[in-house]
């Protein structure tokens, strides 16, 4: 992108770019050299191939083509072989290492190079407005990352361990007086299908992975995992640090059971004070909706 400021580079496997009208560029690195153009994506926002979701909490867009970046997509309708990325699959050198020295061959050698392509894609754009409107959230961006943000770098930190979600290209965020006002996340489309009985205990798995690690998945509802040739995916993956692991450990179980009761004798322990703090917790949320849901009643 021509007249982009570099204002910071990572270790963590992206770099960041300061952008016209207040925007903020996070790009990762395995994409740097055919990322789209984070200017020509805003202006392609309101003409996406598909709305796959706009119910008011997120919007969520699929492009076969990315703006600003060459190479076309499969459409995820056809009747092809879906196919999910896997993070541990190498990437070519052109995407892995964008330093990597280039081949000696004369001195017309930059002149024949082949642009780097994008892989073949679907791409998503996910824009957590509901999370960017509320004031409350607002205000916490003052002295903490964005929503889209923290998905972005968590998802490039769960990949290097091998963690299987899809890969991150680039984050874009607007911010006024120090508050993020709107933002949206560029991945990958993961293409697969709903899990089955028979790949319960791979997500059952892949949650302890993620307990083990110190984290909790926060929304690990069965909707949120996705399986091709009987490969487990996880979706929507924003693992946070918990103070109280085992009783973030048993909510998320509690999430998944309350999806599927018949995943019990798959979990690794269902009884224990940790256990009744997460069904305390969960009963408590439960009263709290369900007052809202009365308060909003009354108010209309």
């Amino acid at each position: 992108m021509k007249g982009d400021d570099r204002i910071e580079s990572s270790g963590d496997g992206f770099h960041a770019l300061r952008l016209p009208g207040g925007w903020r560029c996070l790009k990762a690195d395995w994409a740097a050299d055919w990322a789209p153009d984070p200017l020509r994506l805003l202006d392609a926002l309101d003409h996406p191939d598909r709305v796959l979701r706009d119910d008011g909490r997120s919007q969520v867009l699929l492009f076969h083509r990315l703006p600003g970046a060459s190479g076309m997509s499969r459409d995820p309708s056809s009747d092809g072989p879906a196919a999910v990325v896997s993070p541990q699959d190498p990437p070519s050198q052109s995407m892995s290492d964008p330093n990597a020295e280039e081949p000696i061959a004369g001195e017309s050698s930059r002149e024949t190079q082949v642009p780097a392509q994008p892989p073949p894609g679907p791409w998503v754009v996910k824009r957590p407005r509901w999370w960017d409107r509320r004031t409350l959230n607002r205000l916490s961006t003052l002295y903490r990352r964005g929503e889209a943000e923290q998905v972005f770098r968590s998802s490039l930190k769960f990949l290097r361990i091998g963690f299987p979600l899809p890969r991150p290209v680039m984050v874009l965020e607007r911010r006024r007086l120090g508050m993020v006002l709107e933002s949206l996340l560029l991945y990958e489309y993961a293409q697969g299908e709903p899990v089955e009985e028979r790949h319960w205990p791979q997500v059952v798995e892949l949650l302890e992975r993620l307990h083990q690690a110190g984290y909790r998945h926060r929304d690990p509802h069965l909707a949120n995992w996705l399986q091709h040739e009987d490969r487990v995916l996880a979706l929507d993956v924003n693992p946070r640090r918990s103070l109280l692991r085992p009783v973030a450990a048993a909510y998320d179980f509690l999430k998944l059971l309350h999806d599927e009761p018949r995943i019990l004798p798959l979990v690794p322990s269902s009884e224990g004070w940790a256990w009744e703090a997460a069904r305390f917790r969960q009963a408590w949320i439960e009263s709290w909706r369900r007052l809202k849901r009365w308060m909003r009643g009354i108010e209309e």
